[in-house]
């Protein structure tokens, strides 16, 4: 590891991440970072709904 940001700090980088994300589709951190909070509050929004279906069949079974 230390190899590998060594590397990245000679060719410029700030970490050996931000140096293999170039030639990714992600291309920076920045747009990682923003696809990561687009999809956290997706699976945020899709998780409450589940729970809100789980919580009203377990109000049927328990007449509670």
């Amino acid at each position: 590891m230390s190899l590998r940001q060594e590397l990245a700090e000679l060719l410029q980088y700030s970490s050996y991440s931000e140096m293999i994300l170039r030639d990714r589709m992600a291309k920076n951190i920045s747009n990682v970072e923003s696809f990561e909070n687009e999809l956290f509050h997706l699976i945020k929004l899709k998780g409450k709904k589940e729970m809100d279906v789980l919580n009203e069949y377990k109000r049927k079974i328990t007449h509670n």
